[in-house]
């Protein structure tokens, strides 16, 4: 996954976006947008890439333009972008929509989105408390689509594992869901254990730029 703000890639830490300094890694020392996938690229064979446009979720400068160039960069990846609106535009080529509950959808908007275009991602937000917005989502899964991300900010690269009781939580509402973990990934376990609970996939940044998620892990954890 990559983050977004300030026209860098940066790297996030316990959902506290604001104060997010821009990569610098051993795996990664430019945090140039493009740069940064072409690294990640190279370790690993990644068919979709996450992209969080926090200057967007922020309420500062957008990264249409860096997405673009992106995507044009690496036609051969899908890019998951999640750049907070509620109201999203909709799926372009090779760009998937995000739709977090942190915007303050409500149950309504949400099921009106989904019954348009069922391509659209559901991020189902979650900070100490329990779920960021509309707590009828949560309770409504019918409304969710085919791809949910079960993101638990407090985790995101605080390398303390993932919430894995919000995860079971959640993941018992409904089987019918393809769900993806983001937050609190370690290593290679935990993405064992993302998989046993019947989990599609997890989104991956601070393991991969450490070296705990290493190449030849990435390959016998996918099978590429």
């Amino acid at each position: 996954m990559i983050d977004l703000l300030d026209g860098q890639a940066v790297h996030a830490r316990g959902g506290r976006r604001a104060e997010y300094a821009p990569v610098c890694s051993p795996l990664c020392p430019s945090s140039e947008p493009t740069a940064v996938l072409a690294t990640l690229l190279a370790l690993h064979p990644f068919a979709v890439v996450y992209v969080a446009d926090l200057g967007a979720l922020l309420g500062r400068e957008r990264h249409d333009a860096t997405v673009a160039k992106l995507r044009a960069k690496f036609p051969g990846v899908t890019f998951w972008v999640d750049c907070g609106d509620k109201q999203p535009a909709g799926n372009r080529p090779g760009i998937r929509t995000i739709i977090g509950t942190e915007t303050g959808i409500s149950a309504a908007e949400l099921g009106g989105l989904i019954s348009s275009s069922t391509d659209y991602i559901l991020s189902l937000d979650f900070n100490a408390s329990g779920l960021i917005g509309d707590a009828e989502i949560l309770s409504r899964p019918e409304l969710w689509p085919r791809d949910v991300i079960i993101m638990t900010l407090p985790s995101v690269g605080a390398a303390k594992g993932p919430a894995w009781q919000v995860v079971d939580e959640v993941m018992g509402r409904t089987e019918n869901r393809d769900f993806y973990l983001a937050g609190g990934v370690r290593d290679s376990a935990d993405l064992a254990q993302a998989t046993a609970r019947g989990m599609r996939g997890a989104l991956v940044a601070t393991a991969l730029h450490t070296g705990a998620l290493s190449s030849e892990k990435l390959k016998a954890e996918s099978g590429k």
